[in-house]
């Protein structure tokens, strides 16, 4: 209800899909991070099979969702990933997950030619594997970090209070795009 007020303006909630998640129980947070069971799948992530060390295909992965209210500290992190695997075996009647996967704006690997080589978000980032296709996602990032609802943004008119802000309004500007990156990462 933040985000949509944030959006639009106005009291409202759009986030259906998102929040049946939690009430399902198929999606955790554990610390920083949350976490949704689901299943390798080499079709969805436009990839031409499964990658060399990483998942099977059809094999139990755990997708990894970035929530937008906290730093994204290597610590945190680390905290929530160790978390992941023990919690699920608990409450998911012995669930086994050998490598976490995660699908993100926050994984394009161009994100490095604008943030300092220290940032939480590049650190976060050395923890994938990338593997599939890279769609387009500027939507995403107008969406998640300006609050922004579809197609109504104006770069122009957007804050850039910091380095991130300016990294990705500076490539939108320039007429480049965002793509969403897709990795793997074994789990501890």
């Amino acid at each position: 209800m933040v985000s949509y007020r944030r959006g639009h303006g106005t009291g409202g909630f759009d986030r259906q899909t998102w929040i049946c998640r939690h009430f399902r129980g198929t999606l955790h947070r554990l610390g920083r991070l949350q976490f949704e069971r689901a299943v390798y799948d080499s079709a969805v992530w436009g990839a031409g099979g499964a990658p060399d060390g990483g998942p099977a295909e059809g094999e139990a992965v755990l997708d990894v969702h970035i929530p937008g209210d906290g730093p994204l500290s290597p610590a945190l992190c680390d905290a929530s990933f160790a978390a992941a695997r023990p919690f699920m075996a608990r409450h998911h009647h012995g669930g086994r997950y050998a490598f976490a996967a995660c699908h993100s704006w926050l994984l394009d690997r161009t994100l490095a030619d604008g943030l300092a080589p220290g940032a939480n978000i590049l650190a976060f980032q050395r923890r994938f594997t990338p593997h599939g296709d890279r769609p387009a996602a500027d939507d995403d990032v107008l969406e998640f970090v300006f609050g922004t609802p579809l197609g109504t943004a104006d770069p122009a008119a957007l804050p850039r209070a910091n380095s991130l802000q300016r990294t990705l309004l500076d490539r939108l500007d320039g007429g480049g795009h965002w793509h969403l990156g897709r990795g793997w990462t074994p789990l501890p």
